[in-house]
């Protein structure tokens, strides 16, 4: 091969790695651009809607995902007592938790094409409100680990990651770990007319609560 036809052959590797690597990149950001327009567009999801999913949720097939993460954030907190910033005063919620508020999307994002955040918010007063109008909130979404299975990695608490482990002396497991303690599954039953419409029927959907209306239709 002469040396005019080596330089042509290195000039076309060259370009094809270029034009790869343009590529890849171009993909990640139009996948990034998606999530996001398919976030700004999705307005649909009302505070008493049980089996639809943001658009984004599905078509990224993360139902099941979704489901966990919003119950395991009842769960978390479904028996801490509500508390807002009110003016310069804090104010407590009368006979309200967590687990009697509404939480609805906010939304999905990915980062480093390794990482999928997904957050929510809670419904007080008829409208959405973010981390800083609660002074308790705990947490209100999660990081996913994208190249591990989505596995959890982190929780998000009002202006930072936590990540929670079970004790490795005692055993103990907190909440963020299993998030179906025996206390909560106690608050469930005894506040079950009080849940927010997603927690208590996802609740009968894991069986932790009956499914009153089925069983008062069983013939005795």
């Amino acid at each position: 091969m002469s040396d005019y036809m080596k330089k042509l052959v290195v000039l076309f590797i060259a370009i094809t790695l270029v034009l790869s690597c343009s590529d890849s990149r171009n993909d990640n950001k139009n996948k990034s651009s998606n999530v996001e327009k398919i976030r700004k567009t999705d307005n649909t999801i009302s505070s008493t809607e049980i089996d639809n999913y943001p658009e984004i949720i599905t078509t990224l097939g993360k139902e099941e995902l979704y489901n966990n993460l919003k119950w395991n954030l009842y769960c978390i907190s479904c028996d801490k007592e509500v508390y807002i910033f009110k003016d310069t005063s804090i104010e407590a919620i009368p006979n309200k938790t967590y687990g009697m508020v509404t939480i609805v999307f906010d939304r999905l994002r990915y980062i480093n094409d390794s990482e999928m955040h997904i957050t929510f918010n809670h419904v007080y007063n008829g409208s959405e409100k973010g981390c800083h109008y609660f002074y308790n909130r705990g947490y209100y979404g999660a990081v996913f680990n994208t190249t591990n299975n989505d596995s959890l990695m982190y929780y998000y608490s009002c202006g930072r990651l936590k990540m929670v482990l079970c004790n490795p002396i005692t055993g103990y497991c907190p909440r963020e770990v299993q998030p179906l303690q025996e206390d909560v599954i106690k608050f469930i039953k005894e506040n079950k007319d009080k849940l927010s419409l997603w927690f208590r029927t996802e609740a009968i959907k894991r069986g932790v609560l009956e499914d009153e209306l089925q069983h008062n239709s069983t013939p005795t």
